[in-house]
């Protein structure tokens, strides 16, 4: 994973824990120890989200690698069919 990839990628977290933090905060008056238990589940949730991801990728190659030059030639020429009709 590039550097642009992996901002691009905290940013796409970040905007999803800001609607969060904005939805809940309107929601009622403020609790420092609701605010602490969101902050930890999203925090660790966004922490191992990318780890298992990356698991389940090493785990699955071998069963992927067996037709992912199908998806690839499949998907492109799919949506072009869409496009057409």
């Amino acid at each position: 994973m590039n550097v642009i990839l992996a901002f691009i990628t905290a940013i796409g977290l970040a905007m999803d824990c800001f609607s969060v933090s904005v939805a809940s905060g309107m929601t009622g008056r403020p609790c420092i120890s609701t605010a602490f238990k969101v902050g930890a589940s999203f925090g660790s949730f966004q922490m191992l989200m990318p780890f298992v991801g990356w698991l389940l990728g090493k785990s699955l190659i071998d069963v992927v690698s067996t037709f992912d030059h199908w998806l690839a030639f499949r998907s492109p020429h799919h949506r072009g069919l869409q496009n057409d009709l």
